[in-house]
């Protein structure tokens, strides 16, 4: 057999949560046999955190606590929670002392 150049084959893209992989092949220039095949795992990226912003709840609305996501895959790391309304404290008009 006469080694050819290496190709890539069964390509599987790797994830933020899972290991992705792909064949290199060598074939025979001459009759096309296989001569080799090594299987590559290409590891998990783990997750980016990418902060989610807050919002302050008011007399009036209810606010969010911060969060974190992933910024590549979306998924939600830190979930936000509703802050119920509330009083403003201090100011004139918002119940407290002035």
């Amino acid at each position: 057999h006469i080694p050819g150049a290496s190709v890539t084959e069964n390509e599987v893209a790797n994830s933020c949560t899972t290991d992705g992989s792909y064949d290199t092949v060598v074939y025979c220039e001459v009759c096309n046999a296989e001569i080799s095949r090594e299987t590559i795992t290409v590891s998990a990226t783990g997750h980016t955190e990418e902060s989610i912003p807050g919002k302050d709840a008011t007399c009036t609305e209810t606010g969010l606590t911060a969060g974190v996501k992933c910024s590549a895959c979306g998924e939600i790391l830190t979930a936000q929670e509703v802050v119920e309304m509330g009083r403003p404290t201090g100011g004139v008009g918002a119940g407290g002392d002035v």
